[in-house]
């Protein structure tokens, strides 16, 4: 009975040796081969459909609060794994989705150099060998004086290859807006009063 493994190999064989060293048999030893087939990835046959990984979420870094500045994330598997992972992305923080950035994220395969919509569902999907899938929160800019704000990115699966299933990654706007300057005067003390 075979048993499974999460190592990556190659096939494997198990011989069988049967011996007697009764009179009656001419040929008193004989040998049969079986070969254990390793259990590949449908997405990545490279490696083993029973290795687990991790979601990791990189944080974004800061950027100054102005209409086209942009946070990017990145998201990935913390190792390479069978097959691809669905995961599903969401927004929080203290910064507002819709007034202090875009609604809608962006995600690039291909290191930044073409960008799409994440689809209205929030579901992107990671390669199973572990490449990084770049996620991009585009910041609208406001005339209101405030404190520097987050927003957090959080990937999230159910897949069955994912140990830990849920990772966030944090950014931060910071705001660009001067706080106005109050003046008081007062005649108290002047000779002419104010002129």
């Amino acid at each position: 009975t075979v048993k499974d493994d999460a190592i990556t190999e190659s096939d494997e064989t198990v011989t069988l040796t049967a011996t007697t060293t009764d009179a009656q048999i001419t040929t008193k030893t004989a040998t049969g081969t079986g070969t254990i087939t390793d259990d590949r990835g449908s997405d990545n046959p490279d490696v083993d459909e029973d290795v687990k990984a991790n979601i990791v979420v990189t944080d974004a870094g800061s950027v100054k609060e102005a209409d086209g500045a942009t946070l990017t994330y990145s998201v990935k598997l913390s190792n390479a794994v069978g097959s691809d992972v669905e995961v599903d992305l969401t927004t929080g923080g203290t910064a507002t989705k819709g007034d202090d950035y875009n609604s809608t994220l962006q995600y690039s395969t291909d290191g930044g150099a073409n960008w799409l919509d994440v689809p209205a569902t929030g579901t992107v999907t990671l390669p199973a060998d572990g490449s990084s899938v770049l996620v991009k929160v585009t910041v609208k800019d406001d005339a209101i004086t405030e404190s520097d704000e987050t927003v957090t990115l959080t990937a999230k699966t159910t897949d069955s290859q994912i140990t830990t299933q849920t990772a966030t990654g944090t950014g931060k706007i910071l705001d660009n807006d001067i706080a106005p300057i109050t003046v008081t005067v007062s005649e108290e003390g002047l000779i002419n009063g104010i002129i």
